[in-house]
């Protein structure tokens, strides 16, 4: 849903790419993590045609 969403505000999304970060937040009991939540959105993104920047190591949130 979020994908549609940009693609709707951004006509040239698939131009222009996105920037994904993640903290250091963990969930254990969940099994999650800020991380596999970035992994997860950068997949669902690209399987969209949509070019990622994903940012390799734990990133302040204010920074992206």
């Amino acid at each position: 849903g979020f994908c549609a969403y940009l693609e709707q505000c951004f006509t040239d999304l698939k131009q222009r790419g996105v920037v994904i970060g993640f903290d250091a937040r963990a969930h254990p009991p969940s099994g999650g993590s800020s991380k596999r939540f970035a992994r997860l959105a950068a997949s669902v993104l690209i399987s969209r045609g949509v070019p990622v920047y994903l940012f390799s190591d734990i990133t302040p949130t204010p920074y992206v």
